[in-house]
């Protein structure tokens, strides 16, 4: 089991499950409301810039079941922090998925479709078949294979990653191969 550091890579995401939309109740072949976008931009402002940028060839939006689900789907993270003048701040993290599931009501999330997620801050990228997000946990599981690599070289694969972004900590369930750089 090894344990190192890794940052919440995933805040973008989080936010999705903050946003609410009314569009009443309506008929339909299916029970509840479903409000479904084509090539969907999200983009949200903090401070006059923005901090969230999120794209889906599909999004589709379940009231009744409290969740959305992105199709194609990318995002990107900045530093809203940092004032600019007609351009976009710093990006953070930006990532992908084949598809998303967020419960609205909870947070939680799950990705599948090959995950692809990389802190430009903290230099670190994960890519993974799977991954699921516990809001209230602030836990972080991708159940299959994964491979963490950093710029200089590291490289890292396993296979059932945990991490938890409280203690900033994240362990393998079992072997893991690869190469660690350790500076000097």
């Amino acid at each position: 089991m090894k344990r190192a550091s890794l940052p919440p890579l995933l805040f973008c995401l989080f936010a999705l499950g903050g946003c609410s939309f009314d569009y009443g109740t309506g008929g339909g072949d299916s029970p509840g409301t479903t409000l479904t976008m084509k090539d969907m931009e999200y983009v949200r402002i903090r401070g006059g810039n923005p901090d969230l940028r999120v794209r889906a060839e599909e999004a589709s939006r379940h009231e009744e079941k409290h969740s959305m689900e992105l199709l194609a789907f990318s995002f990107e993270q900045f530093d809203s922090s940092v004032q600019s003048a007609g351009e976009d701040p710093p990006l953070n993290t930006r990532g992908g998925a084949g598809s998303a599931r967020i419960e609205l009501d909870t947070g939680n999330f799950s990705m599948d479709g090959g995950v692809f997620i990389e802190s430009l801050t903290e230099d670190i990228t994960i890519e993974t078949p799977s991954v699921t997000w516990e809001d209230a946990e602030k836990r972080l599981r991708a159940p299959g294979e994964v491979m963490v690599t950093r710029s200089d070289g590291t490289a890292l694969s396993g296979r059932i990653l945990s991490a938890d972004m409280r203690r900033k900590s994240w362990e393998f369930d079992g072997a893991v191969g690869g190469t660690i750089i350790l500076e000097e």
